[in-house]
Order: structure tokens, then sequence, then C-alpha cells
């Protein structure tokens, strides 16, 4: 598969699982970015979001920010995701819970689509 295919192949499967969790729990689309293979969502409204997680109410120093916003890239090796929440690995969210879906479905399946569906399953427990 083609680089354009596959970007193309990632913003389809990005919008048809991952977008309808984050979409449901109080995020909306910010952009798919072609040049680095990434998806944004942001926290919107700011304050609800902030209401039903105040975890992540603070930036560095604790100053409060100005939006949250979830990134989700495509590896390098076009196979896989990773996913941040304000800058810190999904998996560091989801620790406490001890769902370690993406390292979990990276290393058993090797498959981009695999590893969205797994994201959508660990923002869906993390934002519930």
């Amino acid at each position: 598969m083609d680089d354009v295919a596959g970007r193309a192949d990632f913003h389809r499967l990005v919008t048809q699982v991952v977008a309808p969790v984050a979409l449901a729990h109080g995020f909306v689309v910010g952009m798919l970015d072609d040049r680095n293979d990434s998806a944004l969502f942001h926290a919107e409204p700011l304050e609800e979001f902030l209401g039903r997680h105040p975890e992540v109410a603070s930036g560095p120093g604790h100053q409060r920010v100005m939006c949250i916003d979830l990134w989700v890239h495509r590896s390098d090796d076009r196979r896989s995701v990773s996913a941040q929440l304000e800058g810190t690995d999904v998996g560091r969210w989801l620790a406490p819970s001890g769902y370690d879906a993406l390292s979990e479905a990276a290393a058993a399946f090797d498959d981009q689509a695999t590893s969205l569906a797994a994201l959508a399953r660990g923002l869906e427990l993390m934002l519930a």
C-alpha cells in the first residue's frame, strides 16, 4: 500500500473507530494532519470536560490549561498507533486501571486497525 493510500486508511479508521468515542466524551475533531500522519481532538466545552476530569486540569507548574488535546499518531512503520492526552501517553493515564491495550495490540497484532480499536476501548475506560 502506498503512503497516500495508507494515510487515507489511517484517517478513515480514526474517523470510524476513535472519533465516536472521543466525541461521546467531550472532544471535537481538531484536524487530520496529512504531513505528520496524526489526528487531533480538542476537549470542548473545556470547562465541562475539566469538571469531569480534574486530573488533567493543571499543566506544567499547576498552571490552568487553556485547552485539552488528544493526539493520535500513526507509527513510523505505519502499522501501529500512539496517542497522547495533554502531552502524556494515554498508557500512563490508563496505568491505574491496569489496561495496557496499545502495547498489547501492537505486540499481538502489529496492525493499526487493531491498535486504534484498542485505543478506543482505552479511551472509553479512561473517560467514563
